[in-house]
């Protein structure tokens, strides 16, 4: 069943990313936490868990209902909200977040409305880097310009 603990669960068991290595008790390192890897609502949450140093989100937004408000405009958003068993609610994990993090976004995404994404970045203490690219929502990765914001990112993440 799709639930925020659920995703969460696996979203921690993903959560032990570094460049060439996982270790073994993760709860005592400050690992990188993939947004691309799960679902961007997923990633926020466990970011605000485990307090990574970096974060890489693609098209974040502020929670589930939000986004269907947007897309649906003919429904009542008190409607929304109350059809809606698990919000995916990020607002109160967007302060826990880590100051170095990447965005990857596109300005045509039909799955997750731009405001949206504008709406999450505005909620955050520290400015993001943003790497945009032109086409869908599911198009990022087929974009070099991604793969060297991406790899410069980790990079001087690495540094730090």
């Amino acid at each position: 069943r799709r639930s925020l603990r659920g995703g969460r669960a696996f979203a921690l068991l993903a959560f032990p990313f570094r460049v060439g290595q996982c270790p073994e008790r993760f709860e005592h390192h400050r690992c990188r936490c993939r947004g691309v890897l799960v679902v961007a609502i997923v990633a926020v949450h466990a970011a605000a868990e485990k307090h990574p140093n970096a974060l890489i989100l693609m098209s974040p937004f502020r929670s589930a209902a939000d986004v269907a408000t947007a897309q649906y405009r003919w429904i009542p958003a008190s409607t929304i909200r109350w059809m809606l068993r698990h919000p995916f609610d990020v607002t109160t994990a967007i302060s826990e977040l880590p100051s170095r993090m990447l965005i990857i976004r596109t300005d045509d995404d039909r799955v997750i409305p731009p405001r949206e994404t504008d709406l999450f970045i505005d909620r955050l203490t520290t400015p993001p880097e943003i790497a945009r690219y032109l086409g869908e929502h599911n198009e990022p990765l087929s974009h070099p310009d991604i793969w060297r914001a991406l790899q410069a990112f980790v990079a001087n993440t690495q540094s730090h």
